[in-house]
C-alpha cells in the first residue's frame, strides 16, 4: 500500500462507490478509477502548488447524512427569487420553492431520476466529468447522491431569477462532514436567466463541501450567474463549474468569497461558438489563516469571442490569496478579445499572493493581455483622510470597503450587486479592526 494510499480519506468511498448498481454504474465506475489512479492532488501537480491539501487529508470524515429540520443562516444573499435548497448535498422539500418556478423552467432532483432508473441522467452529467484531470471532480461523481437538474426552455425570458442553496450542515463535531452537492443547468436557445447562489455553513462542526456544476448556455442565450460562498471558518470548500457557450451566448458571472477555512473554485470555460462572450469577475476577502484560491481555465474555440476576468482581494493576518488564469486561444479563433487582471491588497507582513495569469495563443488575429498588481493601502489616500479627521482606523476601512466594493460594482445585474454589496458590508462589518 502506498504512502499516498494510506493518507487519502475518499479512495475507499470511491471504490465503494463503483460498486452500486443504478443509473450512473457505468459513470461511476469511470469516475472512480479516475480518482483511484489521481488521489487526493498534492502540491505537486502543477494547478494545486499554491494550494496545499494536506490539512485536508489530516481530517476525519464522515457522510453528510440527512437534517432533520434544516434552517438557512442568515448570511445567505438577500432579494427576491424562486429558493432551490440543497443541504448537504441532498434537496430540502420543505426549504425549496418548487410550486414557484417560473414558466419555461424545467427543475428535477437527480436523486430522483436515479431511483426513477432513469438511464438518461448520466448523459447529462458528461459536459465535464472530471475524469482526466481534476480528481476532486471525478470524486463527486463517482459518489453522487443528489442534485439539482434545471432546464431553461428555448426562448423563455425568466424574470424571477433562480436562487440556489448549498447549505452544509455537521450537527456532530466528531469528524468532518462531507456532502458532494451538483448542478446541471441548460439554458436554451434565445432564453435568459439570473442564477443567485449561495454557499453556507451551519451547526457545529467542520465540513467539506465538494461541489460540481455543469453549466450550458445555447445560441443567443444569456445567463447571469452570482455566487456567494460564506462557510463556516473551519470548513473546506472546493467547487468545479464547467462551462459551454454556443454561438453568440453571453455568460454574466461574478464570485464573493468570504467564508471557509480553505476555499478554491475553479472554472473551465469553452466558448465553443462564434461571438460567444465570458465574464468572470470576483473578489474575495482572508483573514487569519484563510486560503482563497480562483482558478480560471478559458478556452477560445471559435472567432470573436470574449473574456474578460477582473478579481480583487484583500488579505490580512497570514491569509493566503492564489489566482491562476489561464486563457487559451485555438488557431480557429481569430478577432479574439480577452483579458485578465488581477489586484490584492496586503495588509500585514504575514499576508502572502500567488497571482499567475497566462496567455497560451495560437491565432494572430487577437487582443488579449493580462496583469497582476499586489501591494498595501494607498498611503496618499490614508493621509489625505486622517488630515481632515478620520480616525486611522475608520480610514483604512474606508479603503478596504471602496477597494472592494468597485469590484462589485461592475455586476450588470441590480437585484444580484445590491445582494452581493449587502453580504460584503455585512462581513466587513463584522470583521472591525481589519488592516489595523
Amino acid at each position: 500500500m502506498s504512502d499516498q494510499e494510506t493518507v487519502d480519506p475518499f479512495r475507499d468511498t470511491v471504490r465503494a462507490a463503483a460498486e452500486r448498481r443504478d443509473a450512473l454504474a457505468k459513470l461511476r465506475v469511470q469516475a472512480a478509477e479516475a480518482y483511484d489512479s489521481a488521489g487526493l492532488p498534492t502540491r505537486h501537480v502543477e494547478r494545486w502548488k499554491f494550494t496545499d491539501l494536506r490539512g485536508l487529508r489530516r481530517l476525519g470524515f464522515a457522510e453528510a447524512h440527512t437534517v432533520d429540520a434544516p434552517r438557512l443562516p442568515d448570511h445567505v444573499l438577500s432579494g427576491e427569487g424562486v429558493r432551490l435548497v440543497l443541504v448537504n448535498g441532498r434537496v430540502s422539500p420543505s426549504l425549496s420553492q418548487l410550486d414557484a418556478l417560473p414558466e419555461g423552467v424545467r427543475v428535477r432532483s437527480i436523486a430522483a431520476a436515479i431511483q426513477a432508473e432513469d438511464e438518461s441522467v448520466a448523459d447529462r452529467l458528461t459536459l465535464d466529468a472530471g475524469f482526466t484531470d481534476a480528481p476532486l471532480a471525478a470524486l463527486n461523481t463517482a459518489a453522487l447522491e443528489d442534485g439539482w437538474m434545471i432546464d431553461v426552455a428555448p426562448g423563455a425570458r425568466v424574470e424571477a431569477p433562480l436562487h440556489l442553496i448549498f447549505l452544509a450542515q455537521n450537527d456532530a463535531s466528531e469528524s468532518a462532514a462531507a456532502c458532494l452537492p451538483r448542478l446541471v443547468l441548460s439554458v436554451g436557445e434565445g432564453a435568459s436567466l439570473s442564477v443567485l447562489e449561495s454557499h453556507v455553513g451551519a451547526g457545529v462542526g467542520a465540513t467539506f463541501s465538494n461541489s460540481v456544476s455543469e453549466i450550458a448556455v445555447g445560441a443567443d442565450a444569456r445567463l447571469g450567474h452570482y455566487v456567494l460562498q460564506h462557510e463556516r471558518t473551519d470548513s473546506y470548500h472546493i467547487a468545479s463549474t464547467a462551462i459551454r457557450l454556443d454561438e453568440r451566448a453571453v455568460y454574466d458571472g461574478f464570485v464573493l468569497q468570504l467564508g471557509a477555512a480553505l476555499a478554491r473554485r475553479e472554472v473551465r470555460a469553452l466558448l465553443a461558438g462564434e461571438a460567444a462572450s465570458l465574464t468572470i469577475n470576483g473578489a474575495y476577502l482572508g483573514d487569519g489563516e484563510r486560503l482563497v484560491d480562483n482558478t480560471l481555465y478559458t478556452d477560445h474555440a471559435a472567432p470573436a469571442t470574449v473574456s474578460a476576468e477582473t478579481f480583487k482581494g484583500v488579505l490580512d493576518h497570514r491569509a493566503r490569496g492564489v489566482f491562476q488564469a489561464k486563457t487559451r486561444v485555438q488557431r480557429a479563433a481569430q478577432q479574439t478579445d480577452a483579458h485578465q487582471l488581477h489586484k490584492a491588497l496586503l495588509l500585514a507582513d504575514g499576508a502572502e499572493v500567488d497571482a499567475k495569469p497566462e496567455l497560451e495563443i495560437y491565432a494572430d488575429d487577437v487582443a488579449c493581455a493580462h496583469g497582476a498588481t499586489a501591494g498595501d493601502l494607498d498611503r496618499d489616500q490614508l493621509f489625505y483622510l486622517r488630515a481632515r479627521g478620520v480616525p486611522e482606523n475608520q480610514a483604512r476601512a474606508m479603503l478596504i470597503e471602496a477597494f472592494m466594493l468597485d469590484s462589485v460594482e461592475a455586476v450588470t445585474d441590480e437585484a444580484a450587486r445590491e445582494a452581493l454589496r449587502a453580504a460584503l458590508a455585512a462581513k466587513l462589518s463584522d470583521m472591525e479592526g481589519i488592516g489595523a
